[in-house]
């Protein structure tokens, strides 16, 4: 009877050991997750499986079917869950922010500084322009001016219009008489050309100062 007894003491224990030693494994094996990498695609490269599964039983089944598919399939492993806090990149994150908050200013103020070298190089080529377009258009004015004897023979044009449409006179008489290009028309004819031709350049003189103040006043306050 003693030995009866002992034999069910130790089969009892043995039982509630092994008891022990799989809800043991079956705790181990529930901690973290199993997943298993399989060769597919177009072109192929490994993948990981498309879930993670709480039991390597569940991991070993889905492995099984990729397998009957004919993928290549890698074992099942078990990934644990990770208890450690991410603390050195949370430190880290405001020191990168800091520094890309630093560098923006430098950066703003660069592109600012770039912006106002353009704006004043364009405003000087554009001054440029305005007074080689004063300087053309004062030439023209130069050459456009009478000369003396142009002048003169403009003048004698003129006395023989006036002549004949104003006075009415005979279209003869204007030029033989009247109009005769004589010493004494002829100095009255030179008097007035002067008068005419130093009006000419004062006016050529005028319009190139007025162009160029303009071309000053427009521009030059964007080159500086």
């Amino acid at each position: 009877m003693f030995n009866t007894s002992l034999k069910s003491f130790i089969l009892c224990t043995s039982a509630l050991l092994g008891l022990f030693l799989l809800s043991s494994q079956a705790q181990a094996q529930s901690n973290g997750q199993w997943n298993f990498t399989y060769f597919a695609g177009d072109p192929p490269v490994w993948h990981n499986s498309p879930e993670s599964y709480a039991h390597k039983a569940e991991c070993e089944i889905a492995r099984a079917t990729k397998t009957k598919a004919g993928y290549p399939v890698g074992d099942c492993v078990q990934i644990t869950k990770s208890t450690s806090k991410p603390a050195a990149k949370k430190a880290t994150e405001p020191q990168e922010n800091k520094a890309q908050k630093n560098t923006q200013p430098k950066t703003q103020n660069l592109v600012k500084q770039q912006e106002i070298a353009t704006k004043k190089l364009r405003a000087k080529k554009l001054m440029q322009g305005c007074m080689v377009a004063c300087n053309d258009t004062q030439t023209s004015c130069q050459k456009s001016r009478s000369t003396q004897d142009q002048c003169v023979q403009k003048q004698n044009e003129k006395c023989i219009e006036r002549c004949t449409s104003v006075e009415q006179l005979p279209y003869h008489q204007c030029i033989n008489e009247v109009c005769l290009p004589n010493d004494i028309n002829k100095a009255s004819w030179q008097g007035l050309c002067e008068s005419i031709i130093e009006q000419e350049e004062q006016q050529c003189s005028t319009d190139f100062k007025a162009c160029t103040q303009t071309c000053q006043a427009t521009y030059n306050t964007q080159v500086k």
